[in-house]
C-alpha cells in the first residue's frame, strides 16, 4: 500500500473542468486546490491523533478494570471496556489504512502556482515595457 499521490495533477484538465481560462483565475484555482489539500492534511492529522488517543484511553480503562476482576459486579464493565477497546482499535486501524498524506499534492500545487506567478510577472513586465515604448513614441511625435 502506498500512501502518496500516484499520478501528477492534470492542471489543464482541472482548469477546463472548472471553466478557468485567464492566467489570474488559473493561479487562484491552483491556490484553492492547495488550500483544500492543506485543510485535508490538517483534518487527517487531527483524526489520526483523535483515533490514537481514543484507543489509548480505552486500553487504560480496560487495564484499570482488569486489576479489579475479583469483584464480580465489575465484570460487565470490564466486558464493555473490552468491546470499547476493540471498537477503538478497529477505528485506529481503519485510520491507518485510509490516512493518505496530502503533501505531494500541496507541493505540486505550490510549484505550479509559482510557475503561474512567474508567467504573470513576465506578462506584466512586457506590458509595462510596451506602454513605456508607446509613451516614448507618442512624446517623440
Amino acid at each position: 500500500m502506498s500512501n502518496s499521490i500516484s499520478t501528477p495533477i492534470d492542471f489543464p484538465a482541472a482548469f477546463k473542468e472548472a471553466e478557468v481560462t485567464t492566467p489570474f483565475d488559473k493561479l487562484l484555482h491552483t491556490l484553492a486546490m492547495a488550500t483544500k489539500s492543506v485543510k485535508a492534511e490538517r483534518d487527517r492529522l487531527t483524526k489520526d491523533a483523535e483515533s490514537a488517543e481514543k484507543f489509548k484511553l480505552a486500553v487504560e480503562k480496560l487495564s484499570g478494570l482488569s486489576t479489579k476482576l475479583s469483584d464480580p459486579d465489575l465484570i460487565p464493565d470490564y466486558m464493555e471496556a473490552a468491546r470499547e477497546m476493540g471498537r477503538a482499535n478497529t477505528s485506529r486501524l481503519g485510520r491507518i489504512e485510509k490516512s493518505i498524506p496530502q503533501w505531494d499534492i500541496i507541493n505540486e500545487c505550490f510549484s505550479h502556482s509559482q510557475g503561474l506567478m512567474f508567467s504573470l510577472s513576465e506578462q506584466f513586465e512586457d506590458e509595462q515595457a510596451e506602454e513605456t515604448e508607446e509613451t516614448k513614441l507618442a512624446l517623440a511625435s
